[in-house]
């Protein structure tokens, strides 16, 4: 039997975890790498005083730089054919899983670059009304809130109001210590602050692109999973 969807993702993410770990000693491989060219320029700048050339040859007699360089270079570029063989196939895999992307996370450079993108990016995806929803109720007065933007409480979960609204919500909210973590929903957008100007949001995967321009377009960049 064939695996299931499940198992084959779960393969694949535990491989992804494993690379993770591989790239430490990668790393560390392109570190030695870079050194090793260093000491190469240094070698060639000695080499360039008669006297001490005749030193440097003196010196490569006495050991196997020769052998270990050959093997170094052959298995540096043994490395680049192989990387790109499958340079084609992780491009084409990657176009893959982002038709499958439901999320990005946004980062600006200020609150109210992150609010105008927020606001935007419903009223782009046809949300004319928005529920804001606290991290933690009974933290904020959401009757107040309510009235502040003209909207309306909703039992047990928080305020909803006409999006069109949404201007200046986030500094009343983080006056009084409730925007962390506050989540605005829309019919296709979910919206969670992550942090004091990221965001994090979740809608369709043909979304996405609109989103992407809207954060350019409010000095926006997207940021790591």
């Amino acid at each position: 039997m064939p695996p299931s969807p499940t198992d084959t993702v779960r393969a694949l993410e535990r491989e992804l975890y494993a690379l993770a770990q591989h790239r430490k000693n990668a790393g560390e491989y392109q570190k030695s790498l870079a050194t090793i060219a260093e000491q190469l320029a240094r070698v060639r700048d000695m080499a360039k005083d008669e006297n001490t050339a005749q030193n440097l040859q003196d010196a490569f007699k006495e050991k196997k730089i020769f052998a270990l360089m050959g093997r170094t270079i052959a298995e540096y570029r043994h490395t680049q054919t192989e990387l790109q063989k499958i340079d084609t196939d992780i491009q084409a895999a990657e176009a893959f899983l982002d038709s499958f992307r439901f999320y990005r996370n946004y980062g600006f450079r200020n609150i109210k670059e992150m609010e105008a993108f927020a606001k935007n990016a419903l009223q782009k995806l046809n949300n004319p009304t928005t529920l804001f929803i606290p991290a933690y109720l009974g933290k904020i007065d959401l009757a107040q809130l309510a009235a502040s933007v003209d909207g309306k409480v909703v039992p047990a979960k928080g305020v909803e109001f006409n999006t069109e609204k949404f201007d200046g919500i986030i500094p009343y909210l983080d006056e009084r210590k409730s925007g962390s973590g506050a989540r605005f929903l829309g019919k296709t957008l979910k919206i969670v602050r992550t942090s004091a100007t990221g965001l994090y949001c979740e809608t369709d995967n043909s979304n996405l692109a609109t989103l992407d321009q809207t954060a350019r377009d409010h000095n926006g960049h997207t940021e790591d999973d």
